[in-house]
This record gives structure tokens, C-alpha cells and sequence, in this order.
């Protein structure tokens, strides 16, 4: 009896200690808190966000391909039958709206991509060798 209690309170301090290390609130969200960024641009995305949002090509940037793909097809779909139907302005309202939300989100900083790190790096550095480009650098 003394062993399951005792078992149990160090289970307990090892949850406490992990919490602790993960941040706050970290367990509670089922996930451990991303160490990066996100590599993808902060700048790209609200651009995206701002011109094609409606489109979900901004998600798409960010990797979140199954999101994107439904917003695309809900607002295909909206405009398409936006002068037939009334489903029609349904759909394109939805659509507005959410990307409204991700453009919002996208500029505080609050948006998220598909491997749960926060974007919040304005712009990319670049990725070339410095040789890429024909400069030699001896």
C-alpha cells in the first residue's frame, strides 16, 4: 500500500518538474510548446492572407494543406454559385470571415503552422551557399 502511494506522488513530481519545464500550461494543451519559430515569413503570409486569403492560399504557404484546400473549395464553390444561389453569399461569407480571422491572427503574431510553430518572424533569411549565386568568396 505504501509502495503505490509512494509511486504516485513521484509520478506527480515528475508531471510537475515536466510542466515546469515545457512552460506553463503546456500539459493542459495535450502538446509540449514549440523551442522555434516557424520558418515561414510573417510578411508572406499576411500578404497571402491580405490579396488570396479567401482562397486559403496563405494556409497552403504555411503547410496546412487540408484547411487550405476546404477554403479554396468553399470559396470556388461560393462564387460559383453566388449569383444562382443564396448558399451562395453563405459560403463567401464564410470564407471572408475566416480569412479576416487568419489575417488578424497572422499580424499579432498569434498564427500557428502545420507542426505548431508560431510564425512570427517577419522575413526569411536566405537559404544559398554564398558561392550559389557565381560569387566567389576565396
Amino acid at each position: 500500500m505504501l509502495n503505490a502511494s509512494t509511486q504516485g506522488e513521484q509520478t506527480m513530481d515528475a508531471m510537475i518538474d515536466q510542466e515546469k519545464a515545457l512552460g506553463a500550461g503546456a500539459m493542459a494543451r495535450g502538446s509540449p510548446a514549440p523551442a522555434s519559430p516557424s520558418p515561414s515569413s510573417r510578411l508572406v503570409l499576411a500578404i497571402l492572407a491580405a490579396l488570396v486569403g479567401q482562397f486559403g492560399v496563405h494556409r497552403l504557404y504555411a503547410g496546412k494543406v487540408t484547411t487550405g484546400v476546404i477554403m479554396a473549395a468553399l470559396a470556388i464553390v461560393g462564387y460559383a454559385a453566388y449569383f444562382l444561389f443564396v448558399v451562395g453569399i453563405v459560403f463567401v461569407a464564410t470564407v471572408a470571415i475566416w480569412s479576416l480571422c487568419d489575417f488578424v491572427r497572422i499580424v499579432r503574431g498569434a498564427f500557428r503552422d502545420n507542426a505548431g510553430r508560431p510564425v512570427r518572424i517577419w522575413r526569411t533569411q536566405p537559404t544559398f551557399a554564398p558561392g550559389a549565386l557565381g560569387q566567389n568568396h576565396a
